[in-house]
Order: C-alpha cells, then structure tokens, then sequence
C-alpha cells in the first residue's frame, strides 16, 4: 500500500485513453499497482486505521497526480474495490481544486490532469465541478444567496486567486480570513508567523474602508483580531471574523483595487 502511495506522489501521470488506461498509455504508477494486484494484492486492502486504499489514494491526491489517480482507481475498481459516498466526496474535493487552480496551473501538464479528472468523474458517478471564471476586477460584486459559509466559498472562487493577494479588498479580505481560519483552526497555528499576524492586522483596516461596517461590528473586528493574532484564537472568533468580511463584503459591491501589501503570504 506504501509502495502505491509513494509511486502516486511521485509520477505524473497522464490519460490517452477515454475510458481506459491501456497500452502505451499506461502510467508507471498504473503499472506498478497493476502488478502488485496481478501478484495477488487484495483491491479493498485498508490501512492502519480500517480506511480502503482506494479512499487513502483518492484523500492524498492533488493536482499533478490526478491522472495517476485515475488510472490506479480504475484499475482497483475493475478488481472489485468497492466504491462508496466518502470516495465520491474525495472526487469533488479534487475537481474543486484542480477548477480552482487551472488558471495557473502547468500548461504541459493540464491536458493529462484534465483527462485524468473527467475519468474520476466518470468512474465514481460524480458531476463535474463548474469552472468558475476569476471576478474581472471591475464588474460589481454580487453577493450570492445562502448561509455566510455558503457566500465566502462561493465568491472565494472567483475572487481569491489560487497564489498571492487578491487583486481587490473584497477578495482580500476573503482571503484573510480563510487563510486564518486554515492556519489557527486546522493547522493549529503551526506555520503562524509575523507575515500571519500582519495579515490579521490588515484585516480590519481594510473592513473600514469604502462603505464600512458599522462602528459596533468593526469594534468587534478589531477585538477578534487581536485575539487571534497569534494564531490561537478559538474556532468560533475565526468564524465570527469570516462573516463579518462576508458583511463589508456585501455592502461594497463595486471592487476596491487592493494595491501593495505588507505581508508576503
């Protein structure tokens, strides 16, 4: 299962075939795991903690090994690994990805990363991801229906680029807090730093901008910040700091360029 794993990471794989990856084609970590089932590994091995190898394979993958991913997925299922809702999610956790990356991503590998995401889609019965198109920096922002969260994902998509700064406040702000939320909540302030802390102290100078909160939830902006500007503060201020930007967000629907900032991540 190792030895899978570690060929899965390390090949970038691509897909010539439609539905499957024979021939020519076939990837080094394709093969490899063809030979380890053809030796008579089981195709629902689990790992140390009972999850299926497909479901390990499919949580680890990122975008230069979606082909590779592919090809070993249909090789598992074509010998009885069974399928199930948390490997369906596994594939829409990748396709969110690699759609919010593509802007950026490899040109020479995008063609194979591209085929290899439609053959997860297919082989798991997954619709595909929308392609979201980054905001323009000038349309108005329109704040979509649904709960905060549901709002910051959704204009996360297209206003916060998959690298550096957002080119307006709307997307930065955004940004910020999600970055936040990542690094103290699911990180637990690990990589905290002082580029960390200069971003949370941006963050209420910029929710005071153009039309701006009002004077008793920009108090409470700046108060969270300072709880959280060492990379401790609790799940439920980061929260709380998220949808206040969804808030500003909301009341300044003309984009505000962002221009030079102090913090490098």
């Amino acid at each position: 299962m190792a030895c899978l794993e570690t060929r899965q990471q390390r090949v970038p794989g691509s897909l010539g075939e439609k539905d499957a990856p024979a021939g020519s084609n076939r990837t080094a970590a394709g093969e490899s795991t063809r030979v380890l089932l053809d030796q008579g590994a089981s195709a629902d091995v689990l790992d140390a903690q009972g999850a299926p190898l497909l479901l390990l394979g499919l949580s680890t993958t990122r975008n230069t090994g979606i082909a590779d991913m592919a090809t070993i997925a249909k090789l598992l299922l074509d010998r009885g690994a069974s399928a199930t809702p948390a490997m369906d999610e596994q594939v829409k956790r990748i396709g969110r990805d690699f759609e919010f990356h593509r802007e950026k991503f490899n040109p020479t590998l995008l063609d194979a990363a591209d085929a290899g995401l439609a053959h997860l889609y297919r082989l798991f019965n997954v619709t595909p991801e929308d392609r979201t198109e980054p905001h323009d920096g000038h349309s108005a922002i329109a704040l979509p229906t649904g709960t905060w969260q549901e709002q910051h994902a959704a204009l996360w998509r297209s206003l916060v680029p998959s690298s550096g700064p957002a080119e307006t406040v709307q997307g930065e702000v955004l940004r910020i807090t999600g970055r936040i939320a990542d690094e103290s909540v699911r990180n637990g302030g690990m990589n905290w730093d002082d580029d960390y802390r200069a971003m949370v102290d941006a963050l209420p100078r910029y929710l005071a901008l153009g039309n701006p909160l009002d004077a008793d939830d920009l108090h409470q902006a700046r108060e969270l910040a300072g709880a959280v500007i060492g990379g401790e503060g609790p799940a439920a201020q980061v929260d709380r700091l998220s949808e206040l930007a969804i808030r500003w967000v909301g009341g300044n629907p003309a984009p505000i360029p962002l221009g030079s900032v102090p913090y490098s991540r």
